[in-house]
């Protein structure tokens, strides 16, 4: 499923397409919409998106943005629409027998294809953004962020149910961190030496602040390659690198590259899969390596 990563590089791209169409570099292009395959991914547009020519006018590609898992394409009269990947969703310039979406400026085309249809495209007025994006936006906070370390930690604290959760449940709640999924909440855990089991009052605040910076880390080191391919997910045709980084995510019954001693276990937890080193997320064994470089 395509992460917080993953739709940053998708962005950055549809940015890149949008220059590419205009030679006399206005900052904006002409875009319509040209044709609906399949309205489910249209679904829970607050303005219908057959109406989508009647409403929004060019793009202005300078402000596209992201924030977690959400890609936002604003217009240049005052809309915006916003696209949720789902599992599969991508772009394309060129038609794929998944293609659901047809958008059209002066000189090509640009395909939204889904194989799933999990996705979601929704259409409405900057001043009147939908509900669940609005409480995302304002309550959330953005896996980028450079202060996102201090107040995932701080913000963790504030309910007795996020305290009695596993930490790897809570890495990814989008509604107190927007952007982490379940390959890099497992990667982090791995460099952070955390078992993904703990529960996050028995966790200092450095200790969950040291969990997000990981994270970032991680992430940007994946952004660096293109993003991650580990199913379905493509960039305009193109795999990401990033799986060349994984330590644990997806190597059950493989040996941990680190301690060179554990195989990688998988558990399940709330119905995702969860892939962890026992030694190396151990506590006694962090101990024992911190003392280590301390001699």
């Amino acid at each position: 499923m395509p992460e917080g990563v993953e739709c940053l590089v998708v962005a950055e791209s549809i940015q890149k397409w949008c220059r590419s169409q205009d030679p006399d570099n206005e900052g904006s292009i002409n875009f319509e919409l040209s044709g609906i395959d399949d309205e489910a991914v249209v679904r829970h547009s607050p303005i219908p998106f057959n109406q989508f020519n009647k409403y929004y006018d060019r793009i202005n590609y300078s402000k596209i943005s992201t924030f977690g898992k959400t890609i936002f394409i604003p217009s240049t009269n005052g809309y915006c629409f916003s696209v949720q990947l789902g599992m599969t969703g991508n772009f394309s310039e060129e038609p794929t027998k998944h293609s659901k979406i047809r958008f059209l400026s002066n000189f090509s085309n640009l395909y939204y294809n889904d194989i799933r249809k999990f996705g979601l495209l929704m259409l409405f007025k900057k001043d009147n953004i939908p509900r669940n994006i609005k409480n995302l936006l304002k309550n959330s906070i953005d896996w980028r962020d450079h202060k996102a370390p201090e107040l995932f930690a701080k913000r963790a604290r504030k309910r007795k149910s996020w305290q009695n959760s596993e930490i790897k449940t809570l890495l990814l709640n989008q509604q107190l961190i927007a952007g982490i999924g379940n390959i890099y909440a497992c990667e982090c855990l791995f460099s952070a030496h955390v078992d993904p089991r703990i529960l996050v009052k028995n966790l200092t605040d450095k200790k969950l602040s040291r969990i997000i910076q990981e994270c970032q880390t991680i992430m940007f080191q994946s952004h660096a390659v293109g993003g991650m391919t580990i199913y379905n997910f493509t960039n305009f045709g193109k795999k990401g690198f990033g799986r060349s980084y994984l330590n644990v995510y997806n190597k059950r019954g493989l040996g941990c590259r680190k301690c060179n001693s554990a195989i990688i276990q998988r558990i399940k937890q709330n119905n995702r899969s969860t892939f962890y080193c026992p030694i190396c997320q151990d506590e006694k064994f962090k101990c024992l390596e911190e003392k280590k470089l301390k001699t």
